[in-house]
């Protein structure tokens, strides 16, 4: 969430007024040692370490409102891990084999099938 401030010059020095939302997600005060890293053309990071962590932001970080995505995914993970949520092929697939096994004769049924297209067909070709 970009901040707009105002730059202004005092004593040969920029002043640049931090947001509050950044001094107290960072943790900083009157008398804390903060450093600047460039990071990219038009940009810098302020930090509160002299050495930048790696990797990409957080998800809480570059998106606050975020966070009850954050939390439903943690729960669906919990579930995945936990057994609660099935695949679905599992359940398509126990179908099949309890259908087969309580006599399902696929076999028979594609004969009967097959036998009333053919009907159908010799119907349709007679009215021709």
């Amino acid at each position: 969430m970009p901040e707009h401030r105002q730059v202004r010059e005092r004593g040969g020095q920029v002043l640049v007024p931090i947001p509050s939302v950044v001094w107290r997600r960072l943790k900083i005060g009157g008398g804390s040692r903060v450093w600047w890293h460039l990071t990219g053309r038009d940009e810098a990071v302020l930090a509160r370490r002299e050495r930048r962590r790696g990797g990409r932001p957080r998800q809480q970080d570059t998106c606050p409102a975020c966070e009850e995505r954050e939390k439903e995914l943690v729960k669906l993970r919990a579930l995945l891990q936990t057994g609660g949520a099935v695949d679905g092929r599992a359940y398509y697939n126990q179908g099949w084999h309890d259908a087969l096994g309580k006599g399902l004769k696929i076999e028979a049924q594609y004969q009967l099938v097959r036998v009333r297209l053919d009907e159908i067909v010799r119907l349709i070709r007679e009215q021709r």
